[in-house]
């Protein structure tokens, strides 16, 4: 249970940092 808890975080934690790259790259671009 702690393991899958730590994963979920994890795979939260790297989308949301490459939601925020791409949200900064499509701004460049537009």
């Amino acid at each position: 249970m702690v393991l899958a808890r730590t994963s979920r975080a994890s795979v939260e934690a790297i989308s949301c940092r490459i939601w925020h790259l791409h949200k900064k790259k499509p701004d460049r671009v537009a």
